[in-house]
C-alpha cells in the first residue's frame, strides 16, 4: 500500500510508528502514549510528537472547557486512511499474507466496521459547526469542540465530542451513526442520561443521525440529518 511503501518508511526514520498504533481510531494523552511507548526518554517522546504534530499527521485537542489544561489534552491520527491503517493493518501483514486479505477483513474489520465509521461522525459534527459559524448560520457561537466533566456525585469523568458554546451555555450534540431515523423516544432517553450527569451545565440539547430522525422538529431538540451535515452553502 501507499502507507507501507512510501509514508511509513519516510516517517519510521524520524519517530517510533507505534505512537500511531497506539492512537488507532481513538484519541490518547501524552501519559497514555509514554507509558504504552515504555520510555524514559520523554525528551525524545516530545521530539517525535513535535514532529507528527508539524507534518499534520497527528493533531492535539482540549477540551472548550478546559483550554491550555495540558491533563486534559488529547492528540489523534487526521488522516482516516492512516486510522484505518494504524487500527486493524499495522503489524499484520503475516497474518494477512497466511490467511488471505478476505478471511483478515472477515475476521478482524468487518464486525467492526460501523463502529470504527461512526467514531468519526462526531468529527464531521465539529467541522459541519465550523463551515455553518463561517458562513453566519450562528451567529451566536464563541466556540466548539469536545467537554470534560467531572461528576462527584458518582466519581465518574469523561468526555463529550460535540458541543458549542454560546457565551457561557453549552449545547451537548449526540451523534448516532444510524441507517434508519432516530425516534422521538431515543432523543428523549438520551437527554435523560445527559441529565443525569451532575457535573456538567446542559443548556440545549441537540442530535446529529445519518438515518435522519422519525419525527417532525422539536422546540426541545435541534436535529441535524445527514443531508443537512454536507451542504454546501
Amino acid at each position: 500500500s501507499h502507507i507501507e511503501n512510501v509514508m511509513l518508511k519516510e516517517i519510521q526514520k524520524t519517530f517510533d510508528a507505534r505512537i500511531l498504533e497506539i492512537l488507532g481510531n481513538g484519541k490518547k494523552r501524552y501519559s497514555e502514549i509514554r507509558d504504552k511507548i515504555i520510555s524514559s526518554e520523554t525528551g525524545l517522546l516530545d521530539k517525535q510528537l513535535k514532529i507528527l504534530l508539524d507534518m499534520e499527521t497527528i493533531q492535539k485537542t482540549e477540551p472548550i472547557n478546559r483550554r491550555n489544561d495540558k491533563k486534559k489534552q488529547f492528540y489523534e491520527i487526521v488522516d482516516n486512511l492512516m486510522r484505518f491503517y494504524f487500527t486493524f493493518i499495522f503489524g499484520k501483514a503475516g497474518t494477512i499474507a497466511r490467511i488471505g486479505e478476505e478471511q483478515f477483513f472477515n475476521r478482524n474489520i468487518d464486525a467492526v466496521l460501523e463502529q470504527f465509521v461512526s467514531r468519526r461522525l462526531e468529527g464531521i459534527a465539529l467541522q459541519y459547526f465550523h463551515r455553518a459559524a463561517m458562513l453566519g448560520k450562528y451567529p451566536d457561537i464563541d466556540d466548539f469542540g469536545s467537554y470534560w466533566y467531572d461528576d462527584p456525585a458518582t466519581k465518574t469523568n469523561g468526555e463529550f465530542d460535540c458541543v458549542i458554546r454560546r457565551g457561557e451555555h453549552y449545547d451537548f450534540y449526540e451523534c448516532k451513526y444510524f441507517d434508519r431515523p432516530m425516534t422521538l423516544e431515543e432523543c428523549r432517553q438520551e437527554k435523560e442520561q445527559l441529565d443525569s450527569i451532575k457535573g456538567i451545565t446542559v443548556s440545549g440539547v441537540g442530535f446529529v443521525c445519518t438515518g435522519g430522525f422519525a419525527f417532525e422538529k422539536s422546540d426541545d431538540f435541534e436535529l441535524i440529518d445527514g443531508k443537512t451535515l454536507y451542504f454546501n452553502e
